[in-house]
């Protein structure tokens, strides 16, 4: 038996640069051996007829990056924002989708340990207990389907290992009151079947003056895996995580009024009207929309058509909740491998977050969904093949409130279903070893 590693660590705050060569035993320099499985198999990154960029658990320790909005930083092509309230917005090559609500479709297929995620806001759940993450640069069709038009980002965790009873606690703390804390642990039941358990915990007390942009983030997962024979292996995992907090909260630079024929020659200044610069207490970074000063310059503003003055922005808050289970069963059939991969994920959403001009926008939302994968790859001469069918159902119900002052607008969707199916091919013709010829259709 090992004796369990305990590391308390540093909160990622150095920026290591990623070793790109390993030593071999004559000492000469050799490229690390990177495995992927960006393509449904398993490959060196060297050898993947595929534009993608990758990182390590470690690396994104070391690279500080705890949720998706910071995965620019593994990959420069790759832009994550988040779109107001809980909604994430990818973009790959400058390709992505501008709307930002639960009811419209991403350019950007994010799959969380082989499972794709329908909603932009289901992505937002802490990283855990991460092996690595691949983010695929160009359309992908073929293996993920109609909404991976600009690429796909796949979030992959560490798997339960035979035969080990290993783990590791790590925490750390930063500026603005953050603290943070993993602690993993991976035991083996017998000599076939062994569990892997992950916890973890990330707060701090907010970016801006006013309290906002605050994160209390909490994350659980339970994994167990099994060899039920010498060709059949079966792994299931439960997830669950929460994402609290008060979220993004704006900064006022300043308010729009006509000019009446006299432009003030401000730059930010707009056909028609004059751009008045807020006080320096109110628009210096990372103040936020609530200090006492904040609240004053706003509540002196004006709204129309009524011409009266706007009221007190209401205080932002987070309070989600995400779960899953999966299972996935392995075959080996000799002359090829089978997988099958059936899913069930649910997203509870309930956002309160502040935009100017808005005293507030409520979102009130539940996300559910069930998929069915199956693959098989092969090789046939110098052909590798990947054959698959996908099944997806997906039921969105969702209420949204916004309060723009002088208008209000209120939008209820019940209901809102998606359901797909799916059947995919995809060859790679070895013509020599260092050319490949690839195709697929969906």
């Amino acid at each position: 038996m090992r004796i369990m590693s305990i590391a308390v660590a540093a909160f990622y705050a150095c920026f290591l640069a990623p070793s790109l060569y390993a030593q071999s035993g004559d000492q000469q320099p050799q490229l690390e051996e990177v495995t992927i499985t960006a393509q449904r198999k398993v490959e060196n990154l060297q050898d993947a007829a595929i534009s993608v960029d990758t990182a390590s658990g470690l690396e994104l320790q070391d690279l500080g990056v705890t949720d998706v909005t910071q995965l620019g930083k593994i990959s420069p092509a790759l832009t994550a924002i988040s779109g107001g309230g809980s909604n994430n917005v990818f973009f790959v090559r400058g390709v992505g989708n501008f709307s930002v609500n639960a009811y419209t479709d991403p350019a950007v297929a994010f799959n969380l340990d082989g499972v794709y995620i329908g909603r932009p806001s289901a992505s937002t759940a802490s990283f855990l207990d991460i092996q690595r993450v691949e983010v695929l640069k160009g359309p992908q069709g073929t293996l993920y389907g109609r909404n991976a038009t600009a690429g796909a980002i796949n979030v992959i965790p560490n798997k339960p290992i035979l035969g080990e009873t290993t783990g590791y606690v790590s925490a750390g703390l930063g500026n603005y009151g953050t603290w943070g804390a993993e602690a993993v642990l991976n035991l083996p039941v017998g000599e076939s079947w062994a569990v892997r358990l992950s916890a973890g915990h990330l707060e701090n007390d907010g970016y801006n003056d006013d309290g906002t942009a605050a994160t209390d983030d909490t994350a659980f997962r339970a994994q167990l895996f099994g060899e039920l024979s010498d060709t059949v292996s079966v792994r299931v995992s439960f997830d669950y995580s929460t994402t609290d907090g008060t979220g993004n909260g704006p900064t006022f630079l300043g308010n729009y009024a006509f000019n009446l024929g006299m432009p003030s020659g401000n730059p930010n200044n707009v056909p028609g009207y004059n751009f008045i610069p807020a006080p320096a207490d109110v628009s210096a970074p990372h103040t936020g929309a609530l200090t006492p000063a904040a609240q004053a310059y706003y509540t002196s503003l004006l709204t129309t058509p009524a011409f009266t003055n706007a009221a007190p922005m209401i205080p932002p808050y987070l309070d989600n909740d995400y779960w899953g289970i999966l299972a996935e069963f392995n075959f080996d059939l000799g002359w090829g491998e089978l997988v099958f991969l059936p899913a069930y994920r649910k997203a509870g959403i309930d956002v309160l977050f502040d935009n100017p001009g808005f005293q507030a926008a409520y979102n009130q939302e539940e996300h559910e969904q069930t998929s069915l994968e199956a693959r098989l790859s092969t090789t046939t001469g110098p052909v590798d093949w990947i054959f698959g069918a996908y099944y997806f159902d997906e039921t969105v119900d969702g209420a949204a409130s916004f309060n723009q002052q002088s208008l209000q607008s209120t939008q209820v969707i019940d209901d809102s279903s998606t359901e797909s199916l799916a059947f995919f091919a995809n060859g790679t013709f070895n013509m020599t070893d260092e050319w490949r010829l690839v195709g697929g259709l969906r």
